[in-house]
This record gives C-alpha cells, structure tokens and sequence, in this order.
C-alpha cells in the first residue's frame, strides 16, 4: 500500500495531467478553427467571397462612384467610371499624328 503522501502526488500527477490533455485539445481546436475560418478550403466545393478586391485595367482618377461601401453586386454592374479626358487626348493626340504622317507620305510621293 501507498502512503497517503504518495497517493496525493499521483492524484496530483494524473488531475495535472488530465488538465494538460483537456488544454491541448482546446488549444489544438481553437487554432484548427481559426485556421479553417480564416482561410477556408475545399477540394469539391464552392466557396463565395462577401468582400473582394477590384483593380481597373486602366488607370486615373475616378469621376464617379456607383456604388456604396459594402453594397452587393452582381457581375456586369457598373461600378465606377474613370475620368476619360487624357484617354480621349491621347486619342485626338494619336489621330493628328496619324493625318500628319499620311500628308508626309502624300508629299513624298510626289516627289518620287
């Protein structure tokens, strides 16, 4: 038989045991859930996005905005338009040295 001195430490022992068991499970399950939550995964599912980000294909500065802050939308809304000027100047710009170019080449022409 034990001494009861012996019996407290393996109380103890095991109760301290039992208790580093349970916290490793929670702490294993908190982390597996915050993992799985923050980036969530699957292999023949379909998983949706409540917030992305969006990029232009152009840049400059936005002219007008369409939509509010958090506002769901659909694919094909019109979110926000671009401010056109230097696109449309850069055009006019390209078009005056394109019927510059074609004028050169006339003049040339004539003098071969």
């Amino acid at each position: 038989m034990a001494t009861p001195i012996i019996q407290n430490v393996r109380k103890l022992t095991a109760r301290a045991i039992g208790i580093g068991i349970v916290t490793a499970a929670l702490i294993t399950g908190l982390l597996v859930w915050w993992e799985t939550n923050a980036y969530p995964r699957t292999d023949d599912s379909w998983i949706t996005a409540n917030l992305i980000g969006i990029a232009p294909e152009v840049n400059g500065p936005i002219q007008r905005l369409y939509v509010r802050d958090n506002q769901f939308v659909k694919a094909g809304d019109l979110l926000y338009q671009i401010d056109p000027r230097p696109y449309e100047y850069a055009l006019e710009r390209a078009r005056s040295e394109q019927v510059t170019l074609e004028k050169q080449i006339l003049n040339e022409e004539r003098v071969i």
